[in-house]
């Protein structure tokens, strides 16, 4: 009786114990001192299988030195990339222990990165207040062109192989006026977000460039922009 009496007592003991010394475990913050705004985000965890050809990434699968603007600081020399598949941007660090991590950022508090010389901004679209698009920026100015770059996993239906590949990254132009997006499809969606004045000098310089109404050549695009960004109102 009184040793199953100790023995109780004992497994009340160590039931009380577990808590306690779990409180006294440091989290990331207190072991690696990291910046919580910096590194917020979810554990990147999307490994292709060895037998899958290409990579998810806008365009290698190493991860280049770049800058990260997160609710208006700006963090130069840090390692990204993008993913384009899943539309992550992962950030990769060291710990103190050596180990390389791959962290995918919030898009809540992301503003902008640059990879190598390459802009992108987080924009909302006019069709959903709520969600945030990862676009190439191409332009700066009032109005400004943006693309928007996707890429799908898809079944390799060779001769030789029956795994999966990446195929090639395919683009979607966006218009940005206000720091809303809307999709471009012709001329006619630039000169909608004008005044009637505005739009006549733009028409003019179309007709002067020859540029068609459904134009998708990114350079004359990018040239109307810019002048209708150095008009002045």
């Amino acid at each position: 009786m009184f040793r199953l009496f100790y023995f109780s007592v004992a497994i009340l003991i160590s039931m009380n114990a577990i808590p306690i010394s779990a409180q006294n475990v440091p989290d990331d913050n207190e072991i690696y001192g990291l910046n919580p705004i910096l590194f917020n985000g979810k554990v990147y965890n999307y490994f292709p299988g060895v037998g899958v050809k290409g990579h998810q990434y806008f365009e290698q699968k190493d991860f280049v030195e770049g800058c990260i603007s997160i609710r208006g600081t700006k963090y130069e020399k840090v390692l990204l990339n993008y993913d384009i598949l899943n539309q992550q941007v992962v950030l990769q660090y060291g710990d103190q222990r050596g180990s390389n991590r791959l962290l995918s950022l919030s898009k809540a508090w992301l503003e902008k990165f640059t990879i190598a010389d390459e802009e992108f901004s987080l924009i909302q679209t006019s069709e959903n207040q709520s969600e945030k698009l990862i676009v190439q920026t191409l332009n700066h100015g009032q109005l400004q062109l943006h693309s928007h770059w996707t890429k799908k996993l898809v079944a390799d239906i060779s001769f030789v192989s029956n795994n999966y590949l990446f195929d090639k990254k395919k683009q979607t132009l966006y218009l940005s006026y206000k720091n809303v997006l809307r999709e471009y499809k012709s001329v006619k969606d630039i000169l909608s977000l004008l005044d009637v004045p505005a739009q006549s000098k733009v028409k003019l310089y179309m007709k002067q460039n020859k540029i068609k109404r459904r134009t998708k050549d990114q350079d004359k695009l990018i040239a109307l922009l810019n002048y209708y960004n150095q008009l002045d109102r």
